[in-house]
C-alpha cells in the first residue's frame, strides 16, 4: 500500500516539474507579407495621377515605346544596337493609358521586357529615323526605384512636312524594368510648352507611382 502511495506522489511531482508543450508558431495567415510581383492589369489605377482636364484613353495592346512617339515598326537606329534601349519592337501585351491636353501627351504603359540587350555600344548620343522623321537621342536622368532597373532617354524629334516646313517635338522616355515587365512613362511635348503640367519632375514621379500601383 505504501508503495502505491509513493508511486502516485512521484508521478504528481514529475508532472508539476515538466514544462508544458511549446506554444504554436504563428501561421502564415497572421504574418505580414510584403507585396511582391507586378500585375499589369492594375496599370489602370494610375488614372488618378494623370493631369486634370486631360483626355484619357486606353493604349493599344500592340503599342511600343517608339510607336507612341510616331516612329513606326521599321524605324532604324544609328548605331543599330541602341534600338534595344526602347524595349520590344513587337508586342501584343501592352497595357496602359494615354492622356492628352495642354502642352502635350503622356503615356503610362507596361509590357513584357523585350528587345536585344545593348552591350559594347556607345549610346550616349544616337539617332532614330522613320520616313520623314529623325530624332537625336541622349540619356536622361531617371528616378531610383527599389528593386527595379531604371533608365531615361530624351529625344529632339523633327518631322519634315509639305512646303519645306517641319514640326518639332521633345520626347522623354522613363522606364523601370522589374519582374520581366517594362514599365514606362512616355511624354511628348512641343517646344514652347514647358509651362504645362508635363514637366520632368512630373514624369519621374509618375513612373514611381506606376510601379507602386502595379504591385499586388
Amino acid at each position: 500500500m505504501r508503495i502505491v502511495v509513493i508511486g502516485v506522489l512521484l508521478m504528481a511531482l514529475v508532472g508539476c516539474g515538466s514544462p508544458g508543450p511549446a506554444p504554436d508558431a504563428p501561421t502564415s495567415s497572421t504574418a505580414t507579407v510584403a507585396p511582391t510581383g507586378i500585375d499589369p492589369v492594375r496599370i489602370k489605377r494610375i488614372r488618378a495621377e494623370l493631369p486634370e482636364g486631360f483626355e484619357v484613353a486606353d493604349v493599344a495592346p500592340d503599342a511600343n515605346l517608339a510607336g507612341l512617339a510616331g516612329y513606326g515598326g521599321d524605324w532604324v537606329a544609328d548605331p543599330p544596337a541602341c534600338a534595344g534601349l526602347l524595349g520590344p519592337r513587337e508586342t501584343a501585351e501592352t497595357r496602359g493609358l494615354s492622356a492628352s491636353g495642354t502642352g502635350g501627351t503622356v503615356y503610362v504603359t507596361v509590357m513584357p521586357v523585350g528587345g536585344d540587350p545593348v552591350q559594347g555600344v556607345d549610346c550616349s548620343d544616337w539617332t532614330m529615323s522613320y520616313q520623314h522623321s529623325t530624332a537625336r537621342v541622349q540619356p536622361a536622368e531617371a528616378p531610383q526605384i527599389d528593386g527595379a532597373t531604371t533608365a531615361g532617354l530624351r529625344a529632339d524629334s523633327v518631322t519634315a512636312v509639305e512646303s519645306a516646313a517641319r514640326t518639332e517635338s521633345t520626347i522623354r522616355w522613363l522606364t523601370a524594368e522589374q519582374d520581366d515587365q517594362l514599365v514606362a512613362v512616355t511624354v511628348i511635348t512641343t517646344p514652347g510648352n514647358e509651362e504645362g503640367p508635363l514637366t520632368d519632375d512630373y514624369a519621374a514621379g509618375l513612373l514611381v507611382k506606376a510601379v507602386a500601383v502595379l504591385h499586388r
